[in-house]
């Protein structure tokens, strides 16, 4: 083994960060898998999340995360159907909320607002 000794003092240019790039490669976020599939919103007026899906996605459980990660509430889903309505809590406290279902397609989380 070849060991290297440095004199004592201050090196500026130790290091150096290169980036390469792949070839045909762009920047950018990557096509997301549910879209058009499945969309999640919060129904304040009748303290539900509704999720409406197609036939392509099957979902298996569904969690409400509070925004600190604080898991809230559990559906666990038996019957595939085109349009859930999972009730709330009438307690839970008007805030952000983050709605994560399990699918046979991967997962998708997506923020809600609960007034």
């Amino acid at each position: 083994m070849l060991a290297y000794q440095l004199e004592a003092g201050t090196y500026t240019e130790r290091f150096v960060l290169a980036f390469e790039a792949a070839e045909d490669t762009v920047l950018g976020v990557e096509e997301d898998i549910f879209t058009g599939k499945t969309s999640v919103y919060a129904d304040n007026d009748n303290n539900n999340i509704v999720i409406s899906k197609n036939q392509e996605v099957n979902i298996q459980k569904v969690e409400l995360f509070d925004i600190l990660g604080k898991k809230v509430s559990t559906w666990n889903i038996n019957e595939q159907k085109p349009t859930y309505q999972l009730d709330i809590k009438k307690q839970i406290i008007t805030s952000v909320y983050i709605v994560r279902m399990n699918t046979d397609k991967g997962i998708m989380s997506k923020k809600v607002v609960i007034e």
